[in-house]
């Protein structure tokens, strides 16, 4: 009996963890935030982290149309958690949504039904913006807009010459970007 009482012990602590980890497998959301322009909506969850020391956080972009079950558009984990504030998602159209956080920016056209991810520094390293590129740690501020035109307007940067700031625009929803000035 006295042997028995220890593998018990053991035996409790490891269905423990296991319950954890399967709740975390299952991608139970802490908080959620949603929008929707008609019947088109985006989800964005900040999923339960991962049991253990200093897990990372864990996020989740869906989309939905018509009521429809929930697809997945993009899911990442970053070791710093963010507020759902800091990471945008907008309906523009009952077509065209699009969400961005620190460098990755989605675009769907079609109601979500297919998803176009850029990851903004590859797109900036390509206009020859190597320089801003490694020096941003966000996305500052992302618009795009009915007609399909938008901007990116990334953080300042210091040089010889003073601040700098770089700005790319789109006139196809996101799907390319191009360097448009870099404004003092």
């Amino acid at each position: 009996m006295k042997r028995l009482i220890p593998f018990l012990i053991l035996l409790a602590i490891f269905l423990q963890g296991c319950g954890e980890f399967v709740r975390y497998i299952r991608d139970h959301p802490q908080e959620q935030t949603a929008v929707a322009n008609g019947d088109f909506r985006i989800r964005l969850s900040k999923l339960e982290s991962s049991p253990g020391f200093m897990p990372s956080s864990r996020y989740l972009i869906e989309s939905s149309t018509n009521g429809e079950l929930w697809t997945q558009a993009y899911r990442w984990s970053q070791d710093d958690p963010w507020s759902l504030s800091e990471i945008d998602i907008n309906t523009v159209t009952p077509t065209v949504g699009y969400f961005y956080n620190a460098t990755k920016f989605g675009i769907t056209v079609d109601s979500g039904k297919t998803w176009k991810i850029i990851d903004v520094y590859e797109t900036m390293k390509k206009d020859g913006s190597d320089k801003i590129a490694r020096r941003f740690e966000r996305v500052p501020r992302v618009i795009v807009n009915e007609n399909g035109t938008g901007s990116i307007y990334a953080q300042s940067y210091h040089n010889k010459d003073g601040e700098k700031q770089e700005i790319y625009t789109t006139t196809d929803f996101g799907q390319n970007w191009q360097l448009i000035t870099s404004a003092r």
